[in-house]
This record gives structure tokens, C-alpha cells and sequence, in this order.
């Protein structure tokens, strides 16, 4: 039997496990996405599509962990701080507005089984609207990514999610103000200060440096369109 060569580099770029459909550890991610915009220059495809697609798994990974207490950090005694997922608090919110929970990417973890038995019983009985928002900031939105990140009552917005409905008043964080004060290298996130020094935190969770990173990608490139959720969760319907 005759053994034809192989070309050891291309076998590296293209043979390798992919990344972001397992860890989405950040330098792999990165690595695969390098070569992938050098594919779509050769082949005369669209880059865009990659991070289209790779922005979608990654809002899609953390929406889904939500409920699975594997998602970091670790949920199963205590509450979610936003903090530990990215420095929402470096940065002033551009605006506050009521946001459909019904049509948003939602990271909202739920952590207490009494409070998530009491959000099914309550969402059975009536349907929150718009209307029962209310006044209360729920948690942070950036805008640029349909990402809705909740904070107080997680329980009742992530079973509304899950019905279909609901809305929450939201701070707004758009990337031309996030990308002013905040960079990310996979391992911290930096944050410059007002004095123009620069203070960091450790990244607890990798898929919010991966997705920040490659949404600015996504923008330097021109293309600042929201993605846009569709069919992505059985809505339910109560009787």
C-alpha cells in the first residue's frame, strides 16, 4: 500500500477540533477564527458569516447554561453577580429602557428551587407584559449583542423567557461606550480609568471574553446589525 504525503500545515489549520463547540477557551477560539477569515479571503466568502455564526453559539451556549448550574459563576448557593461576568459597573449605562425578554438573548441563572417552583406557579396563572416591568432595573442590556443580563428576580425572567413573554427595564450599554473603557485578553478584563490608569479583574467566564472580543470584531468591520433571535425556545402556551 503507497502512502501519498500530507501537508502537515494544512492539516494543523483545517483537522483540529473546533473550538467553539467545546470548551470556547479563548485563545483556541481566536486561533479558529484567525484562520478562518484567511479561508474566506482566499475562497472569496464573506468573514461575516463566521462571526454571525459564532456570536449566535456563543449567546446561545450561556442563554442555555442558565438553567443547568454549570454556568460561572457557580450558582448552586448563592445568587449570580453580574461582575463576575463582565465589569458592567466600569462603564455608565448610555440609557434605560423596557426590553423584550421575549425577543433577547437572556443570561438570567437560576439558583434557588422554591423560587423557581413559585416563577412557574405565578407565570401559569397570568402572563407578565411590558406593563408589570415596573420601575425597578432589572440588570444590564448591550444593545449591540440582544443580550439581556438579569439580575434581580432571575427566577420569574428566565421562566417568562422560557413562555415566550415578559420584559424588564434594563440598563443599555452600547460597544462604542463599552469599547472605550473596556479591553479583554481572554485572561483579565482591563478597565481604564477616568485618571487614564488601568485597573483589571480576572475573566471567570471565557464565552463573555470570546463574544466581547469577537463583537468588536464584528463592528470594526462595519456591521453593528443585533442578532436576531428566532424559534430558538418552545413557547408555551398555559391552559
Amino acid at each position: 500500500m503507497m502512502f501519498g504525503s500530507r501537508n502537515r500545515k494544512e492539516t494543523a489549520e483545517c483537522n483540529r477540533p473546533l473550538p467553539l463547540l467545546s470548551e470556547m477557551e479563548y485563545d483556541t477560539s481566536m486561533w479558529f477564527l484567525d484562520v478562518a477569515e484567511e479561508r474566506a479571503k482566499k475562497a472569496g466568502v464573506s468573514f461575516q458569516i463566521y462571526l454571525e455564526w459564532a456570536i449566535h453559539v456563543l449567546l446561545a451556549s450561556m442563554s442555555s447554561d442558565c438553567a443547568s448550574r454549570i454556568f460561572l459563576p457557580k450558582t448552586e448557593t448563592g445568587p449570580f453577580e453580574p461582575e463576575d461576568l463582565f465589569p458592567f459597573s466600569a462603564v455608565p449605562p448610555d440609557d434605560r429602557k423596557i426590553v423584550s425578554i421575549a425577543r433577547s438573548y437572556v443570561i438570567a441563572p437560576i439558583w434557588h428551587n422554591a423560587m423557581s417552583y413559585q416563577a412557574v406557579e405565578e407565570l401559569t396563572a397570568r402572563q407578565f407584559t411590558e406593563a408589570d416591568a415596573g420601575d425597578e432595573v432589572m440588570g444590564e442590556y448591550i444593545s449591540d449583542l440582544n443580550l439581556a443580563v438579569v439580575t434581580a428576580d432571575p427566577h420569574e425572567i428566565y421562566f417568562s423567557r422560557f413562555w415566550g413573554h415578559g420584559a424588564a427595564l434594563l440598563n443599555v450599554h452600547t460597544l462604542d461606550s463599552l469599547e472605550q473603557v473596556v479591553s479583554t485578553d481572554g485572561e483579565n478584563w482591563y478597565v481604564k480609568e477616568a485618571d487614564g490608569s488601568e485597573t483589571y479583574c480576572q475573566v471567570l467566564e471565557p464565552r463573555m471574553a470570546v463574544l466581547y472580543t469577537l463583537a468588536l470584531r464584528k463592528a470594526a468591520l462595519g456591521q453593528r446589525k443585533p442578532p436576531v433571535l428566532e424559534n430558538s425556545l418552545t413557547v408555551l402556551s398555559s391552559k
